[in-house]
């Protein structure tokens, strides 16, 4: 199992990203839709802040499969949120 501070640098690297892509189309794109690209930066940090506080709350630290299955949780829910912006991203045009 991976480290708190391990996921933590993987929350703020794939988030990062996604800020950077949406920055990247607000500055290069010709005509771009900025309202939807600040809703979308606004829906971003959201969803940010509560996976770093979810990583930071400790759940069941003292059962091992319990928390194993907690973090993993995590992992996945981040998979899906960057899969889901990521698909917002791309369809802005």
């Amino acid at each position: 199992m991976s480290s708190r501070r391990d996921l933590k640098k993987l929350i703020h690297n794939s988030v990062g990203t996604l800020y950077d892509d949406l920055i990247f189309y607000k500055v290069f794109t010709q005509n771009p839709n900025e309202e939807k690209a600040d809703a979308l930066i606004d829906k971003i940090s959201d969803a940010h802040f509560d996976l770093i506080n979810r990583l930071s709350a400790t759940e069941g630290k003292e059962v091992k499969g319990r928390t194993k299955t907690y973090y993993s949780k995590i992992k996945a829910d981040l998979q899906s949120l960057v899969n889901q912006f990521g698909k917002e991203i791309q369809s802005l045009d």
